[in-house]
């Protein structure tokens, strides 16, 4: 009983940062005024992101990218995402994202306001590098103060990888969670 639609974004270095979360917030107000079209339902929709899509995710969930369609998104899943680029833009990664202190800020989950009606579960594997953790982390501790339905999961003995195949699997606490949130 449940529509998925997957979204493509363009990727760094060809897009800037600004330009891969317009396209994501556009391919969000697409889906909503199409998803009956393919059998979905406009007032539940859901976005779960892997990794840098987990990051996006968040965005989406961002009341800063998304003020004019608050009720837009009823839940997000943000699966070992970077929520916190302000570090990024002075590491080696920058190369590559080409992010200056203003638009790392601007696109950090952690320096923005969460849609107030929005579900929100993090994950990240146990596994996982200390940083992914710490930004898992860092959002939850940030958007529990504006929320009322957020969830921090860290689950044991899995990666950055193998967490997917977790959200995959009907016996997992991932699952369960992501489940739970879509009422489904």
């Amino acid at each position: 009983g449940v529509t998925t639609v997957l979204v493509n974004y363009p990727l760094a270095p060809a897009a800037s940062m600004d330009q891969i979360v317009t396209s994501c917030r556009k391919a969000l107000q697409f889906i909503h005024r199409n998803l009956v079209a393919y059998n979905g339902d406009p007032v539940k929709i859901y976005v779960v992101g892997h990794s840098a899509g987990g990051h996006l995710a968040a965005m989406l969930a961002s009341l800063n990218v998304q003020p004019l369609y608050e009720d837009l998104v009823q839940g997000v899943c943000a699966l070992s995402g970077l929520f916190n680029l302000i570090p990024i833009h002075l590491s080696n990664l920058n190369e590559s994202l080409r992010l200056d202190k203003d638009t790392a800020r601007r696109n950090s989950p952690t320096q923005l306001l969460p849609l107030k009606k929005c579900a929100v579960l993090l994950a990240v594997g146990a596994e996982e590098t200390a940083e992914f953790k710490a930004q898992s982390q860092e959002l939850f501790t940030q958007w529990r103060r504006e929320l009322k339905s957020i969830q921090h999961l860290v689950l044991p003995g899995l990666n950055h990888f193998s967490i997917l195949g977790s959200l995959c699997d009907s016996t997992s606490p991932l699952h369960h969670a992501v489940c739970t949130m879509m009422k489904i």
